[in-house]
């Protein structure tokens, strides 16, 4: 039995707004921006303890994980950015 869209009102535009490429990218990046906050936070965590006596391995590690968040924000924030619509520039570059 098919389920017609009257009787589901509103999937129609739940579906528009998954299907927006935007939205998600932006989601993304937000989450991605997030992940950067925490990672600082876990880096002067450890920097903490370390000044308290611990090992030197969780300053690595904080550092470690900070760079690749900030790799993955970089990511998310360059799949934001349009596309240019040149194909080359004076330089000959493509």
């Amino acid at each position: 039995m098919a389920v017609s869209q009257q009787a589901r009102p509103g999937v129609g535009a739940i579906r528009a707004v998954v299907q927006d490429g935007r939205v998600v990218n932006r989601i993304s990046t937000l989450i991605s921006a997030l992940g950067v906050f925490a990672a600082s936070m876990l880096l002067i965590g450890a920097v903490y303890e370390y000044r308290e006596g611990a090992s030197p391995f969780w300053v690595g590690l904080g550092v470690l994980v900070v760079t690749s968040a900030v790799h993955v924000l970089v990511r998310d924030l360059r799949s934001l950015r349009p596309r240019s619509r040149r194909t080359g520039g004076s330089d000959g570059r493509p």
